[in-house]
């Protein structure tokens, strides 16, 4: 008798590549998202790959042919050219993938990775053929890093290629064993010192330091129940180094965040009726955060979803406030300046002389608070008075003073200091 598990789940054949398939699970309706656009036709399409321009790569698993749409494609644009025929080589490819100049590598059913020439259309041959064996299980999925390093996935192994100087890639390293944990290796994605892997029977996503050969663990591992990954098949890194994995099992689109491993929760779950996942494989990011993904049936397609991380709206313009006048820090008080005009009036021999002043020019930050006169002969001071701030004027008896040259002496006052004298000689006469 079956298990609960193995009743859910129908195997379909697809070529020679064994697909899963069970019935989706409900979901938040916020994460059934409608695709923005369809592409057709592709039959029973598995890889998928993008190149630095947005041309986009499909790989025909029933169709035998890789299908190229041009870049912005949408709904209703036919494809910019395909590579089928007899000349070609291409026998139920399922991996596709294409470097910085344009050359288009695939691996398929015959377990080799054919290279053809930028451009390369209709029944062309390969520029390059390379056999792989099937020592670890056939090949599923292709890779190129931007170096023209080109990795190669199997059931069990990694194989890592560096083209010689005829551009033909070469067998350097491989990477297999019980530590790598590769189990049906399918969809593959080199970003920047990281091979990611899909990890199908494994139920995980491996990611490799992209130097790793022989019998290494991955450098990061994500599995478990809460990924809720059944059968990973594709994997590629978006904005913000997201990993966005296709589960052809699941029929969902699972993301998860850059620092993602082990038994980690997807940041967001792309799965129901209006997604429209039909045995989903082959992904690639695009422009803006938006997604492509292969969609394997015999009327296949690839569908275009927008980011599942918009940016927030823009925040309105703030009305901008009136600036706050300060008002200014209060100066220092510092002493009055000079008082101004300063005379005697009378003559020499007169009863009463009279001492007249302005007040300074500057009061020092402060208001005068009052003056001191003061009247020496020689070196002997003979008066000192102090008087208020509205005086003006001081008067000298005669008697006070002595015969001969005098000098009178007026200075102003704030709260803080005595300002500078003025200094009034005048002479008395007895």
């Amino acid at each position: 008798m079956k298990s609960r598990i193995s009743a859910l789940i129908t195997t379909v054949s697809v070529g020679v590549v064994t697909v899963l398939v069970a019935p989706s699970a409900p979901v938040d309706a916020a994460d059934d998202v409608v695709p923005l656009h369809v592409l057709t036709p592709v039959a029973l399409p598995t890889g998928l790959a993008r190149d630095a321009a947005g041309t986009l790569a499909a790989a025909e698993n029933a169709g035998h042919a890789v299908t190229f749409f041009p870049p912005g494609a949408v709904t209703g644009t036919p494809p910019s050219r395909r590579i089928v025929g007899a000349a070609t080589q291409l026998n139920h490819p399922t991996g596709v993938a294409l470097d910085a100049d344009g050359t288009t590598y695939v691996v398929s059913q015959e377990d080799r990775l054919l290279v053809f020439a930028p451009g390369a259309a209709g029944d062309v041959a390969p520029s390059h053929v390379v056999p792989l064996g099937k020592t670890y299980g056939k090949q599923l999925g292709v890779a190129v890093a931007d170096d023209g390093t080109v990795y190669v996935s199997a059931e069990r192994a990694i194989t890592v290629l560096v083209p010689d100087t005829s551009g033909k890639p070469v067998v350097t390293r491989q990477i297999t064993g019980a530590r790598t944990r590769l189990v049906r290796a399918l969809g593959i994605t080199v970003d920047g010192d990281s091979l990611w892997v899909a990890n199908a029977t494994g139920r995980s996503v491996l990611a490799f330091d992209v130097a790793a050969e022989g019998d290494v663990a991955p450098e990061r591992v994500i599995a478990g129940a809460t990924t809720r990954l059944a059968n990973p098949a594709g994997v590629v890194v978006g904005p913000q180094g997201r990993v966005y994995v296709s589960d052809s099992v699941s029929l969902a689109v699972a993301v998860y965040p850059a620092d993602a491993a082990g038994d980690v929760a997807p940041v967001a779950w792309l799965q129901g009726a209006n997604a429209g996942f039909v045995q989903p494989w082959g992904i690639v990011a695009l422009e803006g955060g938006a997604i492509a993904v292969a969609n394997v049936t015999a009327a296949g397609s690839v569908k275009v979803y927008a980011t599942p991380f918009p940016p927030p709206p823009p925040r309105p313009t703030p009305v901008p406030k009136a600036p706050v006048v300060q008002p200014p820090a209060p100066k220092p008080v510092v002493a009055p300046g000079r008082v101004t005009r300063l005379k005697v009036t009378g003559a020499a021999t007169h009863a009463r002389r009279v001492v007249r002043w302005r007040a300074p020019a500057y009061d020092g930050g402060a208001r005068v608070t009052g003056y001191r006169i003061v009247v020496k002969k020689g070196k002997r001071t003979l008066l000192v008075r102090n008087v208020g701030p509205s005086r003006r004027s001081f008067v000298l008896r005669r008697a006070a003073l002595r015969n001969g040259r005098h000098v009178v002496v007026v200075k102003a006052r704030n709260h803080k200091h005595y300002g500078r004298v003025a200094v009034k000689p005048f002479r008395v006469r007895k």
